[in-house]
């Protein structure tokens, strides 16, 4: 074990190798006394904020009494007539007087009021899944700036890295310079990278403070929170979210053609013309005498037999099954190319970390062995080092593409509906 030590110290390797494990066990340390947020955490939060979704449940409850509305049948009503109680005459005000009082129904036909309840159901469907795709949205949206944020932190640490690697790298030319085996202008160049590893370092940080920022004003929080640092290390295979069966912007189209086609047989019922039935008692004044009356009323549709509105919803009816088509050739058209390039990012990415990676380190390795025995001169380690820093900052930028892809799909195949019930956010 000293061997080895000794020799990760002189191959100038020792910060590759404990680096990572000094940052394991600082995040260790670190979530012992802080809770790392999850990103189902921040979907929760941000759903517990978002007034939108409170609106989208008043929406809801506004369906729900439209279905009982819809249910309920015509008024009956009562009518009291009072004929030839004054004129001309010898007899008194009401002598000759006849009452009557009626009753009147309304009674539907056509099925009017199971049209107008399944009309009313269809748009509580409706409503429910635009509250869910309200909320797959501002799940998206969450997801897009947890991976930024994410992505920022892992800058962070990248840049660390490559200030660590300059100011070794400083320490050793200045004592070559001093030495007489470099020249002096080589401590003035690995100077000026010194300054612009701090600065790009600097800007890293806060990056990452901006872009935790935006993630926490999802709900209001403060831009301090600790997220989980190897979260952008867990690939997902792209079959897991590739149903679109499961895609609520597709459910909602079908509602919308279910609502058409309700709405349809709405107009159609309309058509259909509803008498009224009356009954009722008649009073003659004249021998204090009673007569049952009774009578039945049906419209004639001369006029307005309702076509111009089944027209109408007919057409309405076959634009919305089009639509529907259309929607989900579209829906699986995105869906296909973001699995093709999120299966192409998982592949470069593994690629870079079992090939790349390892091949600059070695090289490095090699480059710093050489440079102690006068084989390689300090230009070739900056190069090495900024070949490395550059091959995991593009094995970075490739996760970042991978998981914003995987943001997309998760919000196009509602991978998170599961966390919306049908009254609350859970």
């Amino acid at each position: 074990m000293g061997t080895f030590i000794l020799w990760c110290a002189r191959m100038r390797v020792a910060p590759y190798i404990f680096a990572p494990l000094l940052g394991v066990a600082f995040f260790i340390s670190h979530t012992s006394v802080a809770q790392t947020l999850t990103l189902n955490d921040a979907f929760m939060r941000a759903a517990a904020a978002d007034p939108a979704l409170l609106a989208a449940m008043a929406r809801i409850n506004a369906a729900q009494a439209g279905i009982q509305q819809a249910n309920t049948r015509p008024n009956p009503r009562v009518l009291l007539e009072l004929e030839d109680f004054a004129g001309t005459g010898t007899g008194g005000a009401f002598d000759d007087s006849v009452t009557t009082l009626s009753y009147f129904q309304t009674i539907e036909r056509g099925n009017k009021r199971e049209a107008r309840t399944s009309l009313a159901q269809a748009s509580l469907q409706s409503v429910q899944l635009e509250r869910q795709i309200h909320a797959l949205n501002l799940f998206e949206s969450v997801e897009v700036a947890w991976v930024e944020a994410v992505a920022a932190e892992a800058g962070i640490v990248l840049n660390e890295e490559r200030l660590a690697a300059v100011q070794r790298l400083r320490a050793e030319t200045e004592r070559r310079v001093a030495a007489a085996r470099e020249p002096a202008f080589a401590s003035a160049r690995v100077g000026a990278l010194l300054a612009e590893a701090e600065i790009a370092l600097a800007s890293a940080r806060s990056n990452a403070q901006m872009t935790k920022a935006s993630l926490a004003a999802y709900w209001d929080g403060p831009p301090g929170i600790l997220l989980d640092s190897f979260w952008l290390e867990r690939h997902r295979e792209s079959s897991e979210i590739s149903l679109i069966e499961n895609s609520a912007d597709l459910a909602l189209f079908k509602a919308e053609r279910q609502s058409a086609g309700a709405r349809l047989g709405l107009e159609e019922a309309r058509a259909v013309q509803d008498p009224t039935v009356t009954g009722g008692v008649r009073h003659y004044a004249i021998g204090n005498n009673l007569a049952l009356v009774a009578s039945v009323a049906i419209p004639i549709p001369f006029y307005n037999d309702n076509s111009g509105n089944i027209s109408r919803a007919l057409a309405e009816h076959k634009a919305a099954d089009r639509e529907y088509a259309a929607q989900r050739r579209n829906l699986q058209r995105e869906i296909t190319t973001l699995q093709a390039r999120v299966s192409a990012y998982a592949t470069e990415s593994k690629a870079i970390e079992l090939s790349a990676i390892p091949q600059s380190e070695q090289s490095l390795a090699l480059i710093y062995e050489g440079f102690e025995s006068g084989a390689f001169e300090y230009i070739d380690i900056i190069e090495a080092e900024r070949n490395l820093n550059n091959t995991k900052k593009r094995r970075l930028d490739i996760l970042r593409s991978y998981h914003l892809d995987i943001a997309r799909l998760n919000r196009l195949t509602g991978r998170y509906a599961f966390l919306i019930s049908g009254q609350e956010i859970r």
